[in-house]
């Protein structure tokens, strides 16, 4: 039999040694070595170095291998863990390099202006911060965009956010009178795509209630209503209403008033950014 192109796998701690071999057969038949033959006598000298060498044991599968087509996540690769070879999927390598990362997008309230909503928070000369009435309903509105990068638009089950405040409460109180009423709306749409209420309408996400932390020091975390944009793509604007009901809900007992620091929305980043400019 002569053996012209033969791609036998040598383990590194075997290689030089010449009474080691195992049952190759491939998919024809057409090589076989009995598991009885030394590789060195079986390989009857027709095989190359490179074949023998720990630098390179397979430099023609280069050369071999077609061009790869569009890759599936299902598709797998050959990695190294600990020294060990093992199989590992497109998304698993994927998902290592570049994650599914939570941060933050971030509006500060000095960058919020609230003049044109109905009933504004107090703007305080002091901080430069904004005062939710504990009296009265108080609106900011503002918009988020989404980066090019986020989870989202890539994994259906990424696609939800998380919008919250960060805020101080200026009174520590307690039960029953410590819980403040906060309600979320918004309106959605993609880069040159349609919005989903018509201007100026809303879709109303939740209210939720938050309790008074009790510290007047503490910087403390207004947890909104989470919301499901695994129908939008990267940059889509995310146009949101904030109301505290210190007035129309009776369950905001909080006699404190609330000072915001930030708006924030966590998302999950994939990749550091899109290859288009202006996202499809």
């Amino acid at each position: 039999m002569g053996i012209t192109h033969a791609t036998i796998p040598v383990p590194p701690d075997r290689v030089g040694q010449t009474e080691w071999a195992e049952d190759h057969t491939v998919a024809d038949g057409s090589l076989a070595i009995a598991a009885t033959t030394g590789l060195q006598g079986a390989l009857d000298g027709k095989a190359t170095a490179s074949h023998v060498t720990d630098v390179d044991p397979h430099p023609d599968l280069v050369t071999d291998l077609d061009a790869a087509a569009a890759l599936a996540l299902t598709n797998t690769l050959m990695v190294t863990q600990s020294g060990v070879n093992k199989e590992a999927t497109v998304e698993q390598i994927r998902d290592i390099v570049f994650g599914d990362d939570w941060s933050d997008l971030v509006i500060p309230a000095v960058a919020i202006n609230p003049l044109g909503a109905a009933a504004p928070p107090s703007l305080s000369n002091t901080t430069g911060l904004l005062e939710f009435s504990a009296t009265v309903d108080n609106v900011i509105i503002f918009t988020w965009q989404l980066p090019h990068g986020w989870s989202g638009q890539y994994d259906a089950t990424k696609g939800l956010v998380r919008p919250h405040l960060h805020a101080r409460f200026l009174t520590s109180t307690s039960a029953p009178n410590n819980v403040s009423r906060w309600k979320l709306e918004y309106d959605v749409a993609d880069p040159m795509g349609t919005f989903t209420n018509a201007y100026g309408s809303w879709t109303t996400a939740g209210t939720i209630s938050h309790t008074n932390p009790a510290d007047t020091t503490k910087c403390d975390l207004i947890e909104l209503t989470d919301l499901d944009l695994a129908a939008y793509g990267a940059s889509c604007v995310l146009h949101c209403k904030v109301s505290r009901l210190a007035n129309s809900d009776g369950a905001d007992t909080d006699t404190s008033v609330i000072a915001l620091y930030s708006a924030d929305l966590h998302i999950q980043f994939r990749t550091a950014g899109s290859e288009n400019e202006l996202p499809s």
